[in-house]
């Protein structure tokens, strides 16, 4: 089945069609996955708070556990 003709035709225009709806959202995205994007509803993940959240998790900030490590 898969080296029929009609499967690798369907894989091929089904590859086409992502690489061109990979590349629209590619150029019109906005980067959120990146740290140092600072937008109206995610402003808060700034380097300055990434940098103080990641020291205060090496402490376990746990309100309910007294424990140390």
């Amino acid at each position: 089945m898969m080296a029929s003709v009609s499967y690798e035709s369907g894989v091929k225009a089904f590859d086409d069609a992502f690489t061109i709806i990979e590349d629209g959202l590619v150029r019109g995205s906005v980067p959120f996955s990146s740290p140092r994007y600072a937008a109206h509803m995610s402003f808060e993940t700034s380097m300055p708070a990434i940098v103080g959240w990641i020291l205060t998790v090496l402490f376990n900030p746990n309100n309910v556990s007294t424990t140390y490590a």
